[in-house]
């Protein structure tokens, strides 16, 4: 199975030498505090450079710089969900106000991917910078 992974520049290496191992998952727990869910890594099968969920949140550097294409290979698909899977096991186990507000308003949400676990280097085919895929489609 084909996902992709966007990145900022200064994760690339990273990524490249270790795979996706730092994704986190946000949710709220009981009382309105913020937690988050350890080793879930976001994909999508979207591979379009214009992801709705990039500059929902004020950072100072581009989310989508670089498309990173990785193969997941079929022992390995078990650990992807849907975000709809993921949204109702977050909710079976913390209750129907445990997602945050606005996390799924205008979003892409039906080419989400998660991936629960490590994402090895290993699967990693192909890197492409925004700036190369821009200059591509002039």
């Amino acid at each position: 199975m084909k996902l992709y992974h966007f990145c900022a520049p200064q994760f690339l290496e990273g990524i490249q030498q270790r795979g996706l191992t730092m994704g986190r998952t946000p949710f709220y727990e009981e009382g309105g505090k913020t937690a988050f869910l350890a080793r879930t890594q976001w994909m999508t099968v979207n591979p379009e450079f214009k992801q709705a969920w990039n500059g929902m949140v004020a950072l100072r550097y581009d989310r989508t710089a670089f498309r990173l294409t990785f193969v997941i290979p079929k022992s390995a698909q078990k650990h992807i969900l849907t975000w709809p899977e993921l949204k109702n096991r977050l909710i079976r186990n913390f209750g129907e106000g445990c997602i945050l507000r606005d996390f799924e308003s205008g979003q892409d949400t039906e080419n989400w991917r998660i991936f629960v676990g490590r994402v090895k280097p290993g699967w990693l085919r192909r890197v492409v910078a925004k700036i190369d895929a821009d200059a591509e489609a002039e």
